[in-house]
């Protein structure tokens, strides 16, 4: 789903994985802190643009996903 360049909505991740509103946010605070999406908007307007350089790889991205990192963000939300 986040290929680069693609755009997407909250709802439209939230369908496409099923999973929830919060972790849909929690998603894209993390992805976007690793430079894989560009947030534009804001509320309900927002959308999620694929970026095509991320700062960080997949496989570290994904080691920090398993290692637990993702509990961080929750604070900040």
């Amino acid at each position: 789903m986040v290929n680069e360049g693609r755009v997407f909505t909250n709802k439209q991740y939230r369908e496409h994985f099923g999973v929830s509103n919060w972790t849909c946010v929690g998603d894209m605070k993390l992805l976007e802190k690793h430079g894989f999406v560009i947030v534009e908007g804001k509320g309900k307007s927002t959308v999620y643009r694929a970026s095509g350089t991320p700062h960080e790889s997949k496989k570290n991205l994904t080691k920090k996903l398993m290692m637990g990192e993702k509990k961080s963000w929750k604070s900040e939300v």
